[in-house]
């Protein structure tokens, strides 16, 4: 056996990964939602794309606010469940990331700005007011 699935139960393993799964397919309705089903080929992301990413950064950045706050409250598995599965799943950094590269490769320089720095800006914001709201809630 190696030395991290000794580290970690197998039933915190299984918990990060349902989240995990329940995150990616909430972030695929999301996309299939704002591109009616139309998924554009590489490099022809549309704006609705970007829309429903940023959303999905954002959301996922103030709902694990929000599990931050509340962490002591809950069992260690159903904070990772949620945490570093279901949020990790919904929020996309790497089709972020590719985003901005195709947006600079293809000299939309201002819109390339304002994606990587809006949902970033937006993400961290959203990450601080979940986890004051997650406090105000205790």
């Amino acid at each position: 056996m190696s030395h991290w699935a000794a580290m970690l139960p197998l039933p915190t393993l299984f918990a990060v990964a349902l989240g995990g799964a329940a995150g990616s397919l909430a972030r695929w309705g999301v996309l299939e939602i704002a591109t009616g089903g139309q998924e554009p080929l590489p490099g022809t992301t549309t704006p609705g794309v970007y829309l429903a990413l940023f959303a999905t950064n954002v959301l996922g950045s103030l709902l694990l606010g929000v599990l931050l706050a509340q962490r002591d409250l809950m069992k260690q598995n159903q904070f990772l469940a949620m945490g570093a599965g279901f949020t990790g799943g919904l929020t996309t950094f790497s089709h972020f990331a590719v985003d901005v590269a195709e947006l600079l490769d293809g000299g939309r320089v201002l819109d390339a700005a304002t994606n990587g720095i809006g949902t970033a800006f937006g993400a961290l914001v959203a990450a601080g007011l979940g986890y004051r709201l997650g406090l105000i809630s205790r």
